[in-house]
């Protein structure tokens, strides 16, 4: 590994930790993307009409760093992706405070998409060409708690109708979807739930393998907003409480009166 002076003083002992610590957001030059960053989102299946429609940027902390960069919502902070294998750090958030980011694909779009990683979505973007809406990029799934406590003063003046939850399919994907679904459900908020039905996947595995798109709602494992919707107004006819479960396995119920 060769480099120059002033990129390894930037850049310390490379362990992350330091790392994070040393880069500051004005350090990082984003530029368009170049190339070899193109060439990247091609390997992973991601077609030039899917990519040219989020905000991408790149950035090189030197010639074996080139990494995608794209920026959070309301912070300074920059979320990093490296674009080679060989990079030692392949993912990593540079600034503070950390958020999620948001992409805007279309004038006035009604709905929104959920996803924990940036290649997750633009996955699902090109699978079922869904480009005229906000997509949501969780980052980490640590930031739900501020992405919920902030959803009404972002989301509230755009008249969305709809949510469409796109999280991995796996534990902690899991676990988030269903925290997010009970606040859209508590808030009489209709969403869709869009987790790829192949467990351990995200949408980017079903892309590069070239499978089927399949969600678990499509399976009626979950249950649709329809179902939600007809139990409120029945618990409303009857004067009583309909207790129904929103994410079957886990022993947590949703309660609409």
């Amino acid at each position: 590994l060769y480099l120059d002076e002033s990129i390894e003083a930037l850049l310390g002992d490379l362990d992350g930790s330091e790392t994070k610590s040393k880069i500051k957001p004005d350090d990082l030059d984003l530029i368009p993307l170049h190339p070899n960053g193109r060439q990247y989102l091609e390997s992973r299946g991601i077609g030039s009409d899917t990519y040219s429609r989020f905000e991408l940027f790149q950035t090189s902390l030197g010639y074996d760093f080139e990494k995608l960069a794209w920026k959070h919502y309301n912070s300074d902070a920059v979320e990093l992706r490296a674009i080679s294998e060989e990079d030692n750090i392949q993912k990593m958030t540079v600034g503070s405070p950390k958020s999620y980011s948001l992409f805007k694909l279309t004038d006035n779009p009604t709905e929104i998409v959920i996803a924990e990683g940036l290649i997750s979505a633009m996955s699902y973007s090109q699978l079922f060409g869904k480009f005229d809406c906000w997509y949501v990029i969780l980052n980490s799934t640590s930031v739900i708690p501020l992405f919920l406590s902030s959803y009404n003063d972002v989301f509230n003046k755009h008249n969305i109708n709809r949510v469409i939850l796109a999280l991995d399919h796996d534990k902690s994907g899991l676990i988030a979807t269903d925290r997010i679904k009970k606040f859209l459900s508590e808030n009489e908020i209709r969403y869709t739930d869009h987790t790829p039905l192949a467990n351990g996947l995200d949408w980017n595995d079903i892309l590069v393998r070239g499978e089927k798109p399949m969600t678990i709602q499509q399976t009626h494992r979950y249950l649709e907003y329809i179902d939600i919707e007809n139990a409120h107004s029945m618990s409303l006819a009857s004067g009583k409480a309909s207790v129904i479960s929103d994410f079957p396995g886990t022993g947590k119920t949703t309660v609409l009166i």
